[in-house]
């Protein structure tokens, strides 16, 4: 199964809890988004950026596919309110209140500005294709700043299309 196809059959299952976050809201960030941007890459799960709030609740209605044996890598540069998630069509992680630590401190992941994907007729929040570089730049590691160069080629495709 194409990433697309595995993102568009998880989305109906997990919607409902997602939307259900209110204010606090959530986005999908990472591969996933840039696979519903129409960027064809591999993906190993979907990673939900909310409020550390909204982590909470997910954790709370999600917690008997909770992995509580998996540890984020990383964790003296990254922090968060997190929580692995164990679907049948791939896994979900959820990071409440991310925050990157560049090295000198510790700076906030800001809710970035959002577009919404229909994902199996539903409606999904993904950064912009400016707010998925910026996040991704953030966040630093060369895995982030290839796909910053992936949406770089899309951005060139589209502009010379025009």
């Amino acid at each position: 199964m194409r990433p697309i196809e595995q993102i568009s059959a998880l989305i109906p299952t997990i919607w409902a809890d997602l939307n259900s976050l209110g204010d606090d809201g959530y986005c999908i960030i990472g591969s996933s988004a840039l696979c519903l941007s129409g960027i064809e890459l591999p993906v190993a799960d979907l990673d939900v950026l909310t409020s550390a709030q909204g982590a909470k609740e997910l954790m709370t209605r999600w917690s008997a596919r909770r992995d509580y044996a998996f540890t984020p890598a990383q964790p003296e540069r990254f922090r968060s309110t997190f929580g692995r998630f164990q679907f049948d069509i791939m896994p979900v992680e959820v990071m409440g209140g991310l925050e990157v630590n560049d090295g000198h401190a510790w700076t906030p992941v800001i809710r970035p500005e959002t577009e919404i994907r229909l994902v199996s007729g539903l409606p999904v929040n993904i950064p912009t294709f400016k707010a998925q570089k910026r996040i991704l730049f953030q966040l630093g590691r060369p895995k982030d700043l290839a796909k910053i160069r992936w949406i770089e080629k899309v951005e060139n495709q589209i502009n010379s299309s025009r």
